[in-house]
């Protein structure tokens, strides 16, 4: 902190004829200006000397306080605001946030984020813990808290998409430095992103990344109190349910589908594995002569216990591996499918205008409920036909390798050949 020296103040007549002060606490500072507010010379050397007097037990306080420069310039702030009469109840609660935020250190030791940069370095911390493809997500959810939609028109593969503004009063607050952030600011951007044509589920895993991102920041002591607080969901009144294919559907995708995508749904709708790990299934997971898949399921890669699952093959997918064994050879390596070079929204894509092509609808209802199908909807097809065939839950629970088959497995030993057997009922040749 620069030591307190002699106070520099002079008076001077601004060129509309209303009198002001300059004036600075060092020698080496640049001059301050503030507003006496009135152009009558006797009035404004009244007005001055009470300002000097606020501006000598100002210095007073400083020096007795320790206070750094930060906090100096703020004091200087409202001094100035004092004289000119500018004085708000918002202004004020605004400085009192500054000083705070100066005070506790968020302004010297860490940087000033804007509620968009804090998004961005907050995700960035996720990156190492979370799957790539739950990060992308991650990032795809934050872009409507900055007003922001990701354009993917007219754009070839390997270009970045482009980033347009659909709603400026969200990318102005999003602009707000965390700690001058209001209560109103989230009911705002809450209110703003329910107004749009999105579901009201896909809404709140945009609120969801909002709360998180306000609750590590009041952790990290950026903002004054705890703003995840004023986050509230909407309810999921208009949110789709997903359902599954029935078999008649599925055959016919698997009639229309041409070239890997063969395969891939084929192995979506034989083993319930989710979408990566069909389309990324790798020739050293397949056992051929053992007729299984043995794969370590794209949700336990990141769990400390990566158990692996495995699968039997039977009916015509075992006719269609031997097949694709038998071209690639005996030093068959890497992906069995050509659309592992794929993006996951591209994937996504293709398989949309497959199913339309095959004449499957996206959107059905059942007994009352609308529901959605997309290719996870092979994983709720292959469950269904399990349980149709006389499947156990604990055996479907084992063959689609959900998070709590590995206490379910601590009371129970799940037969492979069982299963095989329940498979052969639903997809035997």
């Amino acid at each position: 902190m620069k030591k307190i020296e002699t106070l520099y103040s002079y008076l001077y007549n601004k060129s509309n004829g209303i009198w002001a002060v300059k004036y600075k606490f060092h020698k080496k500072d640049n001059y301050k200006n503030a507003s006496l507010g009135t152009k009558n010379e006797r009035e404004a050397k009244k007005n001055k000397r009470a300002f000097d007097l606020r501006l000598d037990k100002m210095a007073e306080d400083i020096a007795d306080n320790n206070l750094d420069d930060e906090l100096v310039e703020v004091a200087g702030e409202l001094l100035k605001k004092i004289t000119s009469r500018g004085l708000t109840a918002r202004w004020l609660v605004n400085f009192a946030r500054k000083a705070h935020h100066i005070q506790s250190g968020g302004a010297s030791t860490t940087k000033d984020y804007t509620l968009s940069e804090w998004i961005d370095a907050y995700l960035e911390r996720l990156r190492r813990d979370v799957k790539p493809q739950s990060h992308e997500r991650y990032l795809s959810y934050a872009l409507p808290l900055k007003g922001l939609r990701c354009d993917r028109k007219e754009c070839k593969k390997g270009e970045a998409s482009t980033l347009e503004v659909t709603d400026s009063k969200l990318e102005k607050i999003s602009k707000k430095p965390l700690h001058l952030l209001e209560a109103s600011d989230i009911r705002e951007v809450r209110e703003h992103l329910a107004r749009g044509d999105r579901r009201a589920n896909t809404i709140n895993q945009t609120l969801a990344i909002l709360k998180r991102v306000l609750k590590q920041a009041h952790k990290d002591e950026l903002t004054h109190r705890d703003l995840s607080l004023n986050v509230d969901f909407l309810k999921k009144t208009d949110s789709y349910k997903r359902g599954g294919y029935t078999e008649e559907e599925v055959e016919k995708l698997l009639k229309t589908a041409k070239g890997d995508w063969k395969g891939v749904i084929m192995v979506a709708a034989h083993t319930g594995l989710r979408a990566t790990d069909c389309h990324e299934l790798k020739w050293e997971m397949v056992d051929i002569e053992n007729q299984t898949i043995t794969l370590v399921p794209t949700k336990r890669r990141l769990n400390y216990d990566k158990g692996t699952l495995t699968l039997p093959i039977v009916g015509s997918l075992l006719i269609h591996l031997e097949s694709l064994a038998l071209t690639a050879g005996e030093n068959r390596s890497g992906y069995l499918f050509g659309t592992s070079k794929y993006a996951q929204e591209t994937r996504s894509k293709k398989f949309r205008e497959l199913r339309e092509d095959a004449g499957v609808t996206y959107e059905v209802v059942v007994d009352g409920i609308k529901q959605k199908r997309d290719f996870h909807s092979l994983r709720h097809f292959h469950n269904t036909a399990m349980k149709n065939a006389g499947a156990t839950a604990e055996e479907r629970m084992s063959q689609l390798g959900h998070s709590r088959i590995e206490t379910n497995q601590l009371y129970t030993h799940h037969d492979l050949d069982g299963r095989r057997k329940v498979l052969e009922k639903v997809f035997g040749t």
